[in-house]
């Protein structure tokens, strides 16, 4: 299951689209700003089988800057990368837990920071309010609480 709604192009791509695995739209292109130079940035459960599936796939583990352990959220496990087609994929602790963190950003309507470090700890914060009223049972519908 390949949930977006957002057009996206190219044969990695179809691919996804293709197979059973639920990927996210995160990013530039959920969040904005897009350019025209925006990669593709999605996330998903982690699992040896999602993981053998995107090598599978042509992605592999990315080393690159910008994703170093000190740069990660408390969500985020790896990240891999199709560099053809420009596509990245965050492998999730809890793929379920970071799309609500994501739905509370689209409903407060802001948008995450660009400094890297202050991004990391905007993520750190949402992610633990989200975590936090998961555990005391509170509603997780967050339109109930952001209006």
């Amino acid at each position: 299951m390949f949930v977006t709604t957002h057009p996206v192009p190219g044969s990695v791509i179809e691919s996804m689209r293709a197979c059973p695995i639920e990927f996210y739209l995160t990013g530039s292109r959920r969040f904005g700003p897009v350019r025209p130079t925006s990669d593709y940035d999605f996330f998903t459960q982690d699992t040896p089988t999602i993981r053998q599936a995107l090598l599978d796939m042509g992605f592999r583990r990315r080393e690159a800057p910008g994703y170093e352990p000190h740069m990660r959220d408390a969500a985020l496990v790896d990240v891999f990368t199709h560099a053809r087609d420009r596509v990245d994929v965050q492998i999730r602790k809890s793929a379920e837990e970071f799309e609500m963190v994501c739905k509370v950003i689209e409903l407060i309507c802001v948008r995450p920071p660009a400094n890297k470090v202050d991004r990391q700890t905007f993520w750190n914060g949402l992610i633990t309010a989200v975590r936090s009223s998961r555990k005391l049972g509170q509603p997780t519908d967050w339109r109930l609480i952001t209006t």
